[in-house]
């Protein structure tokens, strides 16, 4: 294959789809750039002229994970646009679960300001208090990322048990015995799959906020405001 050849197939984006769909087929360990090379019918030097390196890539993985979330989007109602945003980021990452362990090292920190940024403006905009934004904020994207992260944890398991044979588990049926509220409590959920139980956890959790703020609020019985 001709250099000129090389450059019309092979570029950025179709670097990151080779690194994306590996990833997805055989997590990240079985992600190198020998192996984006091989897929791409190429040698392994020629990916640092679009690329510096392996680090690189993977930050322009996340970033394709993520993609654009639509933060800067105007919003009348500042609560949908933080159930919107969580519920968005959970499904976009869980269509690439194994590559969701980029997220805590590739992801550009730019993106949380910029979220938090916007957020905290819209916050302000509908007069939540300036000491309950950050709280507000910091504790959705904890519910989020929490979340989001063990969802796609237990789907890259699953994949790994479906691909491999079970050696030197216990007993399903004594795990069963031993955690069977737990499994009751499972089969009982209406909201263990798709994001419904991330919707609800995130409404929960702002309206326990500014519950409790309220409640902090009230005049004490000797007239001063319970803080």
């Amino acid at each position: 294959m001709s250099g000129e050849a090389r450059r019309r197939t092979v570029n950025r984006e179709s670097i990151v789809d080779a690194a994306l769909t590996i990833i997805d087929a055989d997590g990240i360990a079985g992600l190198s750039l020998e192996a984006i090379a091989t897929r791409l019918g190429v040698r392994g030097p020629s990916l640092y002229y679009y690329f510096v390196d392996k680090s690189e890539i993977l930050d322009a993985v996340t970033a394709r994970v993520i993609g654009d979330l639509g933060v800067r989007r105007p919003a009348d109602d500042w609560v949908e646009w933080l159930v919107d945003n969580g519920v968005e980021f959970q499904r976009r990452v869980m269509e690439h679960p194994r590559a969701a362990s980029l997220l805590m090292e590739h992801l550009n920190p730019r993106a949380s300001e910029v979220g938090f940024g916007h957020g905290a403006k819209l916050l302000a905009a509908a007069g939540v208090a300036p000491e309950l934004q950050l709280l507000l904020l910091e504790g959705v994207q904890h519910l989020v990322w929490g979340s989001t992260l063990r969802r796609a944890l237990d789907a890259s398991r699953s994949a790994e048990r479906e691909s491999e044979p079970a050696a030197g588990h216990e007993p399903l049926t004594r795990q069963h015995d031993e955690w069977r509220e737990l499994r009751a409590a499972r089969a009982a959920d209406p909201w263990s799959t798709g994001t419904g139980s991330l919707e609800r956890a995130v409404r929960a959790f702002i309206a326990g906020v500014l519950a409790t703020s309220a409640a902090d609020s009230l005049p004490t019985k000797e007239g001063s405001t319970k803080r």
